[in-house]
């Protein structure tokens, strides 16, 4: 097979070291084969970095161990030609399984160009997506803290559920914030209901009549706590342009979908600034009155005129 990386390297990776086999095959010259180990800490990820370039390799390839290639790619990122191997593609012959014949089985692949690569975004878009996956493992956490709730309120006998559509929504909360301080009377619980829920004090009385005791108090305060910990609140910061753009999304695509723009415009702010490496500045819960000022204004002129106001505008001294 034809040779298309005469000095080309590859790394077997674990946990606490890594093995490195590099191979040298040019035309008129005796093949060469180097192997090293190394360690995984950044001097020795370096030291490896040297001693390649000193062999003058051009390309390295690695397999996709867990997170343990991160460090590795991200240390000889613009030194080499890197490549990230599926684990599936580089799979050995059996009988053969040794960390020294899998960085060698690993840079024969790499050499004759038997690898597929597995697509590495820059480092810009690799942080984004770290956030992404937090995120997404917050949302997670938090859909996993608001499952618990029920279970301890029926362990109490408490069928607040059953009664209210959302349990943490304002009025539940108000409840259950109001148990975790010892309240216990079923009509002062349920006097706490808000809006439509009131229609329903009768039925929420007698699903407020349970038998809580000091560990389901304990343990809602624990769950409360936790998901305002890790509630995304942005919309709620009054003062923000998030909040503005939240009500504005909101008034036409329903809270829902609102929440999800908003999420949206977050990852991309975040994008920027870690492309740009500049600092957030907020454009102000007056950015879009700003922005369209004479279209605003004739919005809500034709508004007022339509519900029988006659409407003279006169500028004030502080907008003069």
């Amino acid at each position: 097979m034809d040779v298309l990386y005469p000095r080309c390297c590859g790394i077997d990776i674990h946990k606490k070291s890594i093995t490195v086999c590099v191979l040298i095959r040019e035309p008129g010259r005796q093949e060469q084969k180097h192997i090293r180990g190394f360690g995984t800490t950044t001097a020795a990820i370096l030291s490896c970095g040297d001693w390649l370039r000193d062999l003058g390799v051009t390309h390295v390839a690695m397999e996709s161990t867990g997170v343990y290639w991160r460090p590795i790619w991200n240390l000889l990122e613009g030194q080499f030609e890197l490549l990230l191997a599926n684990a599936t593609h580089v799979k050995n012959v059996p009988g053969r399984k040794t960390d020294v014949k899998d960085s060698e089985w690993i840079a024969q692949l790499l050499q004759h160009g038997l690898l597929k690569p597995s697509f590495v975004p820059d480092t810009v878009l690799r942080d984004l997506r770290e956030f992404s996956r937090d995120r997404t493992s917050l949302v997670a956490e938090r859909s996993r803290l608001k499952n618990r709730i029920p279970k301890i309120l029926e362990d109490a006998n408490i069928k607040l559920g059953s009664v209210a559509s959302d349990i943490l929504g304002k009025s539940g909360r108000a409840m259950l914030t109001a148990m975790v301080r010892g309240k216990e009377n079923p009509e002062e619980l349920a006097d706490l209901a808000q809006g439509q829920l009131r229609l329903k004090i009768p039925q929420l009385v007698e699903a407020l009549r349970g038998r809580v005791r000091a560990v389901h108090r304990f343990r809602l305060q624990q769950q409360l706590e936790r998901i305002n910990f890790i509630g995304w609140c942005a919309s709620r910061c009054k003062t923000s342009y998030f909040a503005s753009y939240f009500q504005r999304v909101a008034a036409h695509r329903g809270k829902k979908r609102a929440i999800v723009a908003v999420s949206h415009s977050l990852l991309v702010v975040c994008y920027y600034l870690l492309q740009r490496k500049c600092h957030f500045q907020d454009l102000g819960v007056n950015y879009f009155d700003q922005l369209n000022h004479e279209k605003l204004t004739h919005y809500f002129v034709k508004r007022l005129i339509r519900l029988g106001h006659k409407v003279t505008l006169e500028p004030c001294p502080a907008a003069a």
